[in-house]
């Protein structure tokens, strides 16, 4: 059952303290706002099954938007999911479910054609080791400065010693950004993976007295307005179409429920 015979009842399953999720989410809310019969709720999902969906809960949920992290989850809380499932910023393309993501590659490329604009002729890229929109932004990156004759350097760190997200570990984090600002080459323009990682480079730099813009370029991406506030500057930034994402999304969730096949639960 799903409610009322008109309603169709949608979660929005997924850790929502990140800018990039939530406003994801804001996408799909707006797309549910469009059609009266939808009912868009959205669950804070916090890597916890205490934090799911239960099974009662499931019963008058029509479709659900979510992770691939999250619904597994999910399952283990629940089962197997009957309602259609449609996943949103996958890391890695799949063919047989149904997914919104982002060419992380292309955002890589806006980076490092913003730097060379700007008179840049030395790169860098620092960034995570463990997550692949890191990696994917990194090819686009090096894609672009190869195809005009030149190439970067590389920095990648664990989540335990530069957290892409906010978190601790405040004196590894600051102690190793330091040592490799001071040894970047001057100028330098850097791509860092993510706006929270443009930030911490940001304070490195000033701690290091590097001069920006003079001596160091940075450029995040995600537009998130936190490490903005924080980095006590306007950092470079590209911006991702993470509200689309969740637009679509939600569109082929509707799709689902008009007949279209779908193999995404």
């Amino acid at each position: 059952p799903h409610g009322s015979n008109s309603e169709r009842h949608i979660i929005f399953l997924e850790d929502l303290s990140e800018n990039s999720m939530r406003e994801v989410c804001l996408g799909a809310a707006e797309c549910a706002a469009e059609h009266p019969s939808w009912v868009f709720n959205p669950w804070s999902f916090k890597g916890a099954s205490a934090s799911v969906p239960t099974p009662t809960d499931m019963q008058t949920v029509a479709g659900i938007l979510t992770t691939e992290r999250a619904i597994r989850c999910l399952r283990r809380s629940c089962g197997r999911v009957k309602a259609p499932v449609v996943y949103v910023l996958n890391e890695e393309p799949h063919a047989d479910f149904d997914a919104v993501g982002i060419d992380e590659m292309a955002a890589g490329e806006m980076a490092a054609e913003h730097l060379w604009d700007r008179g840049y002729r030395q790169f860098a890229f620092i960034g995570s080791s463990e997550t692949a929109w890191s990696n994917g932004r990194w090819k686009g990156f090096e894609r672009w400065l190869a195809a005009h004759g030149t190439k970067s350097e590389k920095h990648l760190f664990s989540i335990a010693t530069l957290p892409v997200y906010w978190s601790g570990n405040l004196a590894r984090r600051n102690q190793r950004l330091q040592e490799l600002v001071s040894r970047l080459p001057k100028p330098c323009g850097v791509m860092a993976a993510n706006d929270a990682i443009a930030c911490f480079v940001l304070h490195a730099a000033r701690h290091q007295r590097c001069r920006v813009p003079e001596e160091m370029g940075v450029v995040g991406v995600d537009n998130d307005p936190l490490p903005n506030a924080a980095a006590g500057l306007a950092i470079s930034s590209v911006e991702l179409p993470f509200r689309e994402v969740g637009r679509q999304a939600a569109r082929i969730l509707g799709e689902c429920w008009q007949g279209r096949a779908t193999t995404c639960s």
